[in-house]
């Protein structure tokens, strides 16, 4: 399932994460895992729509593993696409340049990028429904 639009691999991961809109979109805090995450971008469930190009930050929770700091990561993501599924919406989500995206970017270096997947929540697996 190759993107040619996307310019960097994309990993299949289930991590804890949560949208946090501008509070003058007035939503609230949706808590939710990532399907896939990348270098430049990611894509979570979500169980409202959100309007293309809408700025947001993605509290990411990397999984507990060895040489990895158990800290929420922050980076603002900006919504470049919203697809309907059964449970919700699929929102690919584009990273913005900043502090945040360079530690994420330093934790995905930690990782073993040879493969297909990345280390993911032990209680992800269950809810993998999409």
């Amino acid at each position: 399932m190759s993107d040619p639009r996307r310019k960097a691999k994309r990993y299949e991961a289930r991590w804890k994460a949560a949208l946090a809109y501008d509070r003058a979109i007035n939503k609230p805090i949706a808590h939710t895992l990532t399907n896939d995450l990348s270098m430049t971008g990611t894509s979570v469930q979500s169980t409202e729509d959100a309007a293309l190009n809408t700025v947001l930050v993605v509290l990411l929770v990397p999984p507990v593993l060895e040489r990895i700091p158990q800290k929420i990561l922050r980076p603002k993501a900006i919504v470049r696409s919203s697809r309907p599924q059964k449970s919700g919406f699929r929102l690919g989500l584009n990273f913005v340049p900043d502090d945040e995206l360079t530690k994420l970017r330093a934790i995905l270096e930690m990782l073993d990028l040879s493969g297909d997947s990345l280390p993911s929540e032990p209680d992800a697996a269950a809810s993998n429904s999409g």
